[in-house]
């Protein structure tokens, strides 16, 4: 964890995450997903934790994947999916936009 500035932390997590771009169905890539949002939900709540954090607002940069199940994984007031490109004029981002 590294302070930015007052009241303002990164998380560098240090998990291992298993490669799951190479699966070829969509059952097997869903459940490794799943195993790699677990570690790195540990390692957030840790974090958390440390810090003696309430009131967590979680913003997803973009990472789609890796933050697909943090929603229900973490004890957050907010969450917020923040998709800095226009990625939603992608067909299989659609489904997402607001637009």
């Amino acid at each position: 964890m590294e302070a930015i500035e007052k009241n303002l932390w990164v998380l560098h997590p240090y998990s291992v995450l298993e490669s799951i771009n190479w699966s070829p169905s969509y059952q097997l890539f869903d459940f490794i997903n799943k195993i790699n949002n677990r570690r790195l939900a540990k390692e957030i709540k840790q974090s958390i934790k440390e810090l003696s954090f309430s009131d967590i607002i979680f913003i997803n940069d973009n990472d789609f994947f890796r933050g697909l199940y943090q929603r229900e994984l973490l004890p957050c007031e907010k969450y917020i999916f923040y998709i800095r490109d226009f990625l939603t004029i992608q067909p299989f981002l659609k489904v997402w936009s607001p637009l």
